[in-house]
């Protein structure tokens, strides 16, 4: 009976150890310390402002980077059947995320692609691409072919009651 007791103390005792040894060892989680950068203003629309982000991102220690590609129906990444961002400073055949996505892994730091699904166009001249939702599915059209629905006076979503547009 003691023998047992003692193997049984014995078996705790050395669990509770490896279990504290464990424990004491283990790293803290990791900081999660991530930057935003939208579309609308300078930050991947060309190679020397994503070389300019990456290193500012990792000079001020972040690990992650958060980066806007689609803004209102149009795109900052290649592979997308919606137009590129109409921006003078954006050059139509440079792949944003792509590049991005490189130079930051470079740099050991995770990148995450952010859309804004919904918003189409607001306030400005109408885009005049022919891919662009809005020429596409926009006021000029009616019926299940309108998509849109217009808030705020003049900003322009597509419809979360239109099933086309779902």
């Amino acid at each position: 009976m003691i023998s047992r007791l003692l193997a049984s103390i014995s078996l705790v005792a050395i669990c509770a150890t490896g279990f504290a040894r464990d424990n004491h060892l283990k790293a803290p989680p990791a900081e999660f310390r991530g930057l935003w950068v939208d579309a609308f203003h300078a930050g991947i629309r060309s190679p020397q402002e994503v070389e300019e982000l990456v290193n500012e991102a990792k000079q001020h220690n972040f690990n992650a980077i958060f980066v806007q590609v689609r803004r209102r129906g149009d795109a900052l990444y290649l592979k997308s059947f919606e137009p590129p961002l109409a921006d003078a400073a954006y050059d139509p055949s440079f792949d944003a995320l792509q590049y991005v996505i490189e130079a930051a892994h470079r740099e050991g730091l995770e990148v995450h692609a952010w859309i804004n699904a919904m918003p189409v166009w607001r306030d400005e001249a109408p885009p005049t691409d022919a891919r662009h939702v809005f020429v596409r599915h926009g006021i000029a059209q009616s019926g299940v072919e309108n998509w849109l629905t217009a808030f705020c006076l003049s900003w322009y979503s597509t419809s979360a009651e239109s099933p086309p547009a779902r």
